[in-house]
């Protein structure tokens, strides 16, 4: 099948002899029309009515009707296809509206974060070791005082 291929079904809308004949011609017309638009329907096809010939049995206001499958397939697709787009820009922007909400969420912690200078075990430790070495620093200049003050009191004692 190309691309070009035209896809048609055909129906046949009829009744009995019996029946038809004790419809009025309005109520015959509604019969049909009814029958039309339920294949509509259920087809979303376009339909083209071609009057059949009574046949060799008898039945009077036969009808036949073909529906052009492939251009009702089409359109249903175009539409859905038309839907699909439409859903996927409106969820592309319920997306960028909350990566928004996210970012400004993100920039709020970050800022309130640095605000409130948060400690960390890791920032206690080194505070820790710094506060070790300024004391042992303290330590060793005391010690040297006291050795230089020891050392001219010892110096002294000699002499005298």
């Amino acid at each position: 099948m190309t691309e070009s291929s035209v896809l048609v079904s055909e129906f046949l809308i009829t009744a009995s002899p019996d029946y038809m004949n004790g419809l009025s011609d309005e109520e015959q017309r509604r019969y049909f029309e009814t029958a039309v638009d339920h294949l509509k329907e259920k087809y979303s096809a376009e339909i083209d009515l071609v009057r059949g010939e009574p046949s060799e049995k008898k039945h009077e206001n036969v009808h036949q009707y073909k529906i052009n499958q492939r251009q009702a397939e089409l359109e249903r697709l175009n539409a859905e296809i038309a839907l699909k787009e439409k859903q996927r820009e409106e969820l592309e922007k319920q997306n960028k509206a909350v990566q928004a909400v996210i970012e400004v969420k993100k920039e709020s912690l970050t800022a309130k974060a640095e605000e409130l200078k948060i400690p960390t075990i890791e920032h206690e430790k080194a505070w820790l070791k710094k506060d070790k070495v300024i004391l042992m620093a303290n330590y060793a200049v005391i010690r040297m005082e006291k050795y230089k003050k020891d050392r001219l009191n010892g110096t002294q004692k000699h002499n005298r």
